[in-house]
């Protein structure tokens, strides 16, 4: 067993990051102080202070109200974040000194020697040392296939640990660490757009130039009629006060507030009050198709009866917890009934695992076109494939094997990933609103469609693998197409590019480490319930609910405020 010591930990590098996920409450703070419309306000104030007379300050109350609007709703959503992410935080094994401790993830060092279990997130960049694990990417790459990983293999912060033990050594913390990267390249401030805000900084930019020369003539009219100081500050001081449109820009603060705050009712979570106008004005919405319109829990359809004998021993022999093994399991009684010789681990690169059995010969259970099978399955079973359910093959070799060869099928498990409520309806609404809906996935392109027919999405849909994209097709599709399979981050984040070149305004909603560049670039973005502390970080609203009729209620909420906005606007 391999060991680090107190001495060899000094000096090494940490695994803390220098990316701050969110901003500081003194960020906060100084950003929502130090705004043009207050610096015109208090340059006033500063003059009517001069006489004295500071009854006559009272428009700073406006200033104050709406300060304090914009710091609270920030630092609140900053604060649930943080919750949220220590709510999250694990202990990891290490060795050190001789025993095995558990210590924090920023306690890691570089070099450190490091236990994976089930469940575990990978903490930093690492290289396998003992024993194998299969690892979940789909939040890296967007993949939902888990990956094996044995002795030498390398193993990428992020991913999660979804069967098997290993010991590993950390190669990359920190900043330098493969999640740490794509977090940064994605951290640079962005100033979302608001037609609100721009409309409100070009008034003021023509009040504040107007302000000057009516300054001027009020104080030399002033000055003419004979009046004093005080007189000729206090009256030229009320009339410039009253050129600034301090209601407006207080009903705006007031109503995005309160829009904010009915939607925190119904567990959605806005970091940025101008978010709320930029949700009336989507007419692109781009989904991830796990975590988002499927929850990730997969649920058994159907099974053959000769398969449902054969698979409840066969499980018993596989400790793996990913969505599949524990569908299978809760419906299967699993009960150990074979004296087995050797296992072997689902891998996605082979897409079966198999059990050999003494003097029963080798059991394989996986994709069926990976078994050895050169006859097309079954057109039955190759339908429900096509309508998104997941099919995985029971198959029997006599031999003692490692791979398939002489196979003879047992039969089949029908798998479907749970659709989430309300789906057909929000579909529908968006549609009827002319909001367009894109969904952009890392799987199969033929399964996400089906998946799509499921939730309830147009049946003229057209779906497109992008791994068999040009790069001089590549704006062509996007525009024209509505279901994407094995899409990159890189791509994501390029089709979110050529949609607002289009002139479409984009929202973006995702889970993923594979997600956070796409929902960056995007004009606005959700990070979904359960999504990594990198999506959440960048993400304009965050979900604290699985509900997808929250986005419904987003995108009303938002088109009420801003009619109501535009309604009482005139009056100023």
């Amino acid at each position: 067993m391999k060991y680090l010591s107190s001495q060899d930990i000094k000096g090494r590098q940490r695994n803390i990051s220098d990316i701050k996920p969110y901003k500081t409450t003194k960020e906060i703070v100084v950003s929502n102080i130090f705004t043009f419309f207050n610096a015109m306000n208090l340059a006033l104030a500063f003059l009517v202070a001069t006489t004295l007379r500071f009854e006559n300050m009272l428009f700073l109350g406006v200033i104050a109200i709406n300060t304090a609007i914009g710091i609270f709703q920030e630092v609140r959503s900053k604060n649930a974040l943080e919750k949220l992410s220590l709510l999250g935080k694990s202990k990891y094994k290490v060795n050190r000194d001789g025993q095995t401790i558990e210590i924090d993830p920023e306690d890691i060092v570089l070099g450190e020697y490091l236990h994976l279990n089930l469940g575990d997130q990978v903490p930093v960049d690492a290289e396998v040392l003992e024993g194998n694990i299969e690892v979940d990417e789909s939040l890296l790459t967007g993949e939902s296939d888990s990956v094996f990983k044995t002795v030498g293999d390398q193993l990428m912060s992020g991913s999660n640990v979804v069967s098997g033990t290993c010991l590993v050594t950390a190669t990359a913390v920190g900043p330098d660490s493969y999640i740490n990267k794509l977090a940064k390249s994605s951290k640079e401030f962005k100033k979302y757009p608001s037609q609100l805000r721009d409309y409100m900084d070009k008034i003021l930019k023509i009040v504040s130039i107007l302000l000057v020369p009516v300054a001027i003539l009020l104080y030399v009219r002033g000055f003419s009629l004979g009046r004093t100081y005080v007189e000729i500050v206090l009256g030229s001081s009320g009339a410039l006060v009253g050129m600034i449109p301090e209601g407006l820009i207080l009903l705006v603060s007031v109503s995005l507030a309160v829009a904010t705050m009915k939607l925190a009712k119904k567990k959605v979570l806005v970091q940025e009050l101008y978010c709320v106008e930029t949700l009336a004005r989507v007419d692109v919405l781009c989904f991830d198709k796990t975590g988002t319109i499927t929850t990730g829990n997969m649920k058994v359809q159907e099974m053959d009866a000769n398969v449902e004998e054969k698979l409840s021993s066969y499980l018993a022999y596989f400790d793996d917890e990913n969505a599949t093994s524990r569908a299978l399991k809760t419906y299967l009684t699993c009960e150990k009934k074979w004296e087995v010789q050797e296992v072997g681990a689902f891998s996605s690169k082979n897409k079966y695992s198999f059990v050999q059995v003494k003097d029963g010969g080798t059991y394989f259970f996986g994709a069926y076109e990976f078994l050895g099978f050169t006859q097309p399955m079954d057109a039955y079973y190759e339908h429900l494939k096509q309508q998104g359910f997941r099919i995985l093959t029971l198959a029997h070799s006599k031999d003692q094997i490692t791979s398939p060869a002489n196979m003879e099928l047992l039969g089949h498990v029908v798998l479907s990933d749970e659709i989430k409520d309300n789906t057909k309806e929000t579909f529908d609404y968006f549609e009827s609103q002319g909001v367009e809906v894109k969904i952009i996935s890392g799987d199969n392109h033929v399964a996400v469609y089906g998946v799509a027919r499921k939730a309830g999405f147009k049946e003229e849909a057209r779906a497109i693998d992008m791994t068999k994209v040009s790069e001089q097709d590549f704006e062509r599709v996007v525009l024209e197409h509505e279901i994407f399979g094995r899409v990159t981050p890189e791509q994501k984040q390029k089709m979110v590019s050529i949609l607002q070149n289009a002139g479409k305004t984009v929202a973006m909603s995702g889970d993923g480490v594979n997600d956070v560049l796409a929902l960056k670039k995007a004009d606005i973005s959700f990070a979904m319930n359960g999504a990594t502390s990198a999506a959440k970080s960048v993400s304009n609203i965050v979900f604290l609910t699985d509900d997808f009729a929250v986005f419904y209620d987003i995108l009303m909420e938002g088109r009420r405020v801003i009619n109501n906005i535009q309604k009482v606007a005139s009056l100023f």
